[in-house]
C-alpha cells in the first residue's frame, strides 16, 4: 500500500518556464526523515550512467513520464550532489 504525506506547499521563487521542488523521505506520521536509495534502484541509475558515459552522449532508459522516454546524461548535476540526471524534452529530474 503506497501511502503519501503532502503539507502545504511554499512557494519561495517560481518562472515561466521552471518549477524546482525538494523531495523527501517521510516516516509514518508524515515527518521528513533521511533514507537511502533502495539498492537496485540505485544500480539501475549507476547501469545507465556508465551507458551514457562510455557513448559520451544521453542514453534512454526504461524510464516513461507522461509518455516521454526518460534519458541518462553522462553528468550529473551541481557540485557533485547530484549523481544522475534524467531528462525528456520537458522535464530534468
Amino acid at each position: 500500500m503506497l501511502s503519501r504525506c503532502v503539507g502545504k506547499a511554499k512557494i519561495v521563487n517560481l518562472g515561466v518556464d521552471t518549477l524546482v521542488l525538494n523531495v523527501f523521505y517521510t516516516d509514518e506520521r508524515c515527518r521528513p526523515c533521511k533514507r537511502d536509495l533502495d539498492p537496485s534502484l540505485w544500480q539501475q541509475l549507476y547501469e545507465w550512467k556508465r551507458t551514457a558515459q562510455e557513448a559520451h552522449e544521453e542514453c534512454p532508459t526504461t524510464l516513461v513520464y507522461e509518455d516521454a522516454l526518460l534519458h541518462m546524461h553522462p553528468n550529473g548535476a551541481g557540485q557533485g550532489q547530484w549523481p544522475w540526471m534524467l531528462k525528456t524534452k520537458y522535464i530534468t529530474l
